[in-house]
């Protein structure tokens, strides 16, 4: 009995990976195109992350020159949001 099971389990496995591989071979083209797909999200977060860098380093820039502008400048944002928070509140 065990015999049959286990020649029979193995049949089932053969023909799994007979089939999955000829599937495999059959959708490799799709991967190559999701491999160029990946290829070109990563050069696009590359560059979005090279022009948020750069802002970055230009805000740093300006804050070092005029703090008490920036200062001023967060305040009155806080102020304007938290005016539009509340005004939603009620």
């Amino acid at each position: 009995m065990h015999d049959v099971f286990r020649t029979n389990a193995e049949a089932l496995a053969n023909e799994f990976a007979r089939r999955f591989s000829s599937l495999a071979d059959k959708i490799s083209p799709p991967k190559s195109r999701a491999d160029v797909l990946a290829g070109q999200i990563k050069a696009a977060l590359a560059e979005f992350g090279e022009l948020v860098g750069d802002k970055q380093r230009r805000a740093d820039s300006v804050i070092a020159r005029r703090p008490g502008i920036a200062l001023i400048s967060a305040f009155a944002v806080g102020v304007a949001v938290g005016y539009c928070l509340r005004d939603q509140v009620k």
